[in-house]
């Protein structure tokens, strides 16, 4: 379990339109933060997340926009995933009723801010650092768990960020979690999760 992240007494277990109710506005009209409860990460490695995953794919991430989860105790971001390059894995393919190009694959994270009954409000996800729009990621995946085509969620918190070939894990206490990839060069852990599906 990861540990250790403070939270204020306001937590992502609450609805958020009973929060917005009960608070109302803010004065200076910012968000109000609303951090998640920090999840349960068990020590792994990362050639088993890549075994796990339904794909793993490099591509950049450009925010599309952020909205209320149906369960009303978070928001939720989604990201147009643009140049997917397949690592591991297969995206399925995906028809749709009209002809021309397939729907856009869409990941979808816990956080961003979004207006909830009048009201300017955050999800913080305690555990992973907040993804740069228009940065490149490498993205462990598995479907998401709202239907529709092409849309995915990240897979056991495995996100990272590529910068000059090198990977950067978003979990926080990713040491711990999965030795051995933090500031790792992209081609080697290309390599490592190459040989890990090779032999599953």
């Amino acid at each position: 379990m990861l540990s250790g992240t403070a939270l204020s007494p306001l937590t992502a277990s609450q609805n958020f339109p009973e929060l917005a109710r009960r608070l109302g506005p803010p004065p200076d009209g910012k968000p109000i933060p609303v951090p998640s409860s920090p999840g349960e990460y068990w020590r792994t490695t990362i050639e088993d997340v890549a075994r796990e995953a339904v794909v793993v794919l490099r591509a950049t991430l450009s925010r599309k926009y952020s909205y209320l989860a149906p369960s009303e105790d978070r928001i939720l971001t989604d990201y147009t995933m643009v140049n997917p390059q397949v690592i591991a894995g297969v995206l399925p393919v995906t028809t749709t009723e009209t002809t021309g190009a397939p729907p856009p694959l869409t990941l979808t994270v816990w956080g961003g801010e979004a207006i909830v009954e009048g009201v300017p409000m955050r999800s913080v996800n305690v555990d992973i650092e907040p993804i740069n729009d228009g940065g490149e990621y490498l993205l462990f995946l598995r479907p998401d768990r709202t239907p529709g085509p092409g849309r995915y969620e990240i897979y056991y918190g495995a996100i990272f960020e590529v910068s000059q070939e090198l990977v950067r894990p978003l979990l926080r206490n990713a040491r711990d979690i999965f030795s051995g990839t933090a500031d790792t060069r992209l081609t080697e852990l290309v390599a490592r999760i190459g040989k890990a599906r090779q032999v599953r």
